[in-house]
């Protein structure tokens, strides 16, 4: 076999992939040159048009108000040294006036205003103005150098001139166009000898350029660092590349060597072959008698196994089956298992014929006049060219397992029944415990009803002892006259919440769309106004709508703003939050506050009838919460705290 050969030596080889290399660097390095000078010539220009921009809104500007006060016949204002009585109006008999106060005003003509509009927006560095003439009426309207040459322009028809000239040492943009005589203007000079159209002189604007062109360096500066950048990037990648390019091509020269030592061997191989073909046929002999010992292993397996034919006929059967069957060497499969002319509708075979695959069927068989379960399993075997040729079918009796499936069947119904009856039992013991729970609920409120005319009674009382008889009692007496009072308040809040918790559990539920975020700035106003004197931050989210009943809602806010407000009360720069929240798919509202907060190891105490976690510095008495839990749960919601001593605490709650 010769070996492959290049026109190239391994040297020229090398030579010309550094040379490939150089190229590609020049190559890039001209494209980013070119790049870098296209995009600084579009920074240049960009800035040079917004420039012309602002100053043809500057001279639109300065004509707007110029052609109001032409329109207008000029102005009046009053005589002072900086705006003395134009000369150049003394024709017109009502150019200086005084008013019935006596004030002196003297008319400003357009120009002159312009003038001086343009002399004050000199002390501000900003857009510069200038109304100028070839032939001007005040020495401050001369022209300079640059606006001469354009005025000169308009005589030859042009409307406009832009262009980059120094003003009083710096750069600016500046732009003038040409003052066309309008008939507003004629009021005051046609006594110069012009009419309507005739060319006046012209109005310039200078836009200083300090701030753009130093945002121009700017940008060049930048433009030059991305593109040096991505030049460095690009070199290395060609190095990179020449250097794995090289590195194969050293490779490939090494592996042209090994190839023509590799022809050499071939040589040698050849011999071999011919002692690894007689190898070949004592393994043959080897595999004859390996094929003996799993004719012998097969005969031995307790599963029947059948070997098919595409033509459905039984190639071969191992003991087992045969045991089961007879001997049925050539017959159909169809025949021998099921007595029928044509292959089954179900047959495993067939499948694995027509699908490739492996195919399990359970099947009922007749064996010696008795109806045996098998589980038959057939998977196809191919040629060399990868062509089916036949099948290998297991028979496994699986009669004992059906009948076990049968026994686990009974005992699932049995079981079954079991459960409804169990369930049902359940059911029995939980409407008596809501019948309980209902009687207990009514039973409160009665208890809580009729509690609350002998306590009236006896603040009633106490207060009269106080009032009628306060001067007949000593020191001691009145302390304990006050702590009675106080007492039979404090029952009387207490009645008050345990009638509203039972209210909670016994009203009718009624479910509409209810703006929580209204709800929540409704409260918030009210709790401000009970002590206007306190700082607090309400943060309310907008847009929380859920499906509820509005009063009980209400009163569930009401009870948990109402709570951040108490415990925030001891807080500087105090803040309460009402938001939402979308986790996991569901729909979480929360109040969270800034105040004492509580100790986590205590949450689940919160919710519990009469459960404080705080002393009397706060007020309560621990029956909001629990009024706030009865309505979550009503609506079917679940409802959470989570705090830390000293940093606030946050209550999450569910409305599905």
């Amino acid at each position: 076999m010769a070996p492959l050969t290049s026109p190239f030596s391994p040297h020229e080889k090398v030579r010309r992939i550094t040379v490939y290399a150089v190229a590609a660097a020049v190559a890039w390095s001209a494209l980013l040159l070119l790049s870098y000078w296209f995009q600084e010539a579009a920074i240049v220009k960009g800035v040079r048009q917004r420039a012309i921009a602002e100053a043809r809104t500057a001279y639109e500007k300065d004509i707007l108000y110029r052609r109001w006060a032409a329109r207008h016949g000029g102005v009046y204002v009053p005589v002072t040294g900086e705006t003395p009585p134009n000369p150049n109006l003394a024709h017109l008999p009502e150019r200086d006036i005084v008013t019935p106060s006596g004030r002196r005003l003297t008319l400003v003509n357009p120009a002159y205003m312009t003038r001086q509009v343009f002399d004050a927006a000199r002390k501000f560095d900003g857009p510069q103005g200038h109304i100028t003439s070839l032939a001007p009426l005040h020495p401050a309207n001369a022209p300079d150098e640059w606006e001469a040459r354009a005025l000169k322009s308009f005589e030859n028809g042009v409307r406009e001139v832009t262009g980059v000239a120094p003003l009083n040492g710096k750069p600016h943009m500046r732009l003038i166009r040409p003052m066309l005589m309008e008939e507003s203007c004629l009021l005051c000079h046609r006594q110069q000898g012009y009419k309507t159209g005739d060319l006046r002189g012209g109005i310039s604007v200078a836009i200083p350029l300090d701030r753009l062109l130093a945002a121009q360096e700017e940008e060049i500066r930048q433009l030059g660092i991305w593109h040096g950048a991505l030049w460095v990037f690009g070199l290395a990648a060609i190095g990179w590349g020449r250097h794995r390019i090289g590195r194969d091509t050293r490779a490939l020269i090494r592996q042209e060597h090994l190839l023509h030592e590799k022809n050499e061997e071939l040589v040698m191989t050849e011999e071999e072959l011919r002692q690894q073909l007689d190898e070949y046929h004592r393994a043959q002999d080897e595999l004859l008698e390996e094929k003996e010992k799993l004719d012998t292993v097969m005969a031995c397996m307790g599963d029947g196994l059948a070997i098919i034919g595409t033509d459905f006929r039984i190639l071969y059967q191992n003991r087992a089956l045969r045991q089961v069957f007879g001997t049925a060497g050539g017959s159909p499969c169809h025949t021998v298992y099921r007595h029928r002319p044509e292959p089954c509708p179900d047959c495993p075979v067939a499948a694995a014929f027509r699908e490739g695959g492996i195919h399990t069927r359970q099947v009922a068989l007749e064996v010696n006049g008795r109806e045996t379960w098998f589980e038959t399993t057939a998977s196809p075997f191919h040629d060399a060219l990868g062509r089916i040729v036949g099948s290998v079918q297991i028979f496994r009796n699986i009669d004992d397992r059906r009948r076990h499936q049968r026994e686990i069947e009974i005992l699932n119904a049995t079981l079954e029944q079991r459960v409804q009856e169990r369930t049902a039992d359940l059911e029995m013991s939980n409407r008596a415990l809501a019948a309980a729970n209902r009687e207990m609920e009514s039973f409160s409120y009665s208890v809580s009803h009729d509690l609350r005319a002998p306590l009236r009674h006896i603040n009633g009382f106490s207060q009269a002892l106080c009032e009628e008889y306060g001067d007949l009692l000593d020191g001691p007496g009145k302390e304990y006259l006050t702590r009675i009072c106080a007492a039979s308040d404090r029952m009387a809040t207490l009645i008050d919440d345990l009638l509203e918790l039972s209210r909670v559990t016994r009203a009718e539920l009624r479910r509409d769309a209810v703006d929580l975020s209204r709800l929540c700035r409704g409260i918030a106003a009210t709790l401000r106004e009970s002590a206007p004197e306190r700082d607090v931050t309400f943060v309310i989210a907008d847009g929380a709508v859920a499906q509820g009943d509005p009063l009980l809602l209400l009163q569930a806010l009401e009870n948990l703003l109402g709570n951040a407000w108490k415990y925030t009360s001891k807080t500087v720069g105090a803040r309460i939050e009402f938001g939402v929240s979308a986790a996991g798919g569901t729909t979480t509202y929360f109040v969270r506050d800034n105040g004492v907060g509580f100790d986590m190891a205590y949450a689940d105490k919160l919710f519990g009838p009469f459960q404080r976690l705080h002393g009397a510095e706060f007020e309560g008495t621990g029956i909001g919460l629990a009024t706030v839990q009865r309505i979550i749960q009503r609506h079917g919601g679940t409802i959470r705290a989570e705090g830390a001593v000293g940093e606030g605490a946050a209550f999450y709650f569910t409305l599905p």
